[in-house]
């Protein structure tokens, strides 16, 4: 299976509309992703 990258910058243009006070910021949310992607485990 090929690597999946998550980068920064893709997380932070993907968060670019939420309302800040109820999200996290691109980078927590950046790790969060690399996680759950290479364990292939998701929060439902």
């Amino acid at each position: 299976m090929p690597s999946i990258k998550t980068l920064h910058n893709d997380v932070f243009h993907a968060l670019d509309g939420l309302y800040p006070r109820n999200s996290y910021g691109p980078i927590c949310l950046t790790k969060l992703f690399k996680l759950c992607l290479s364990t292939s485990t998701f929060p439902s």
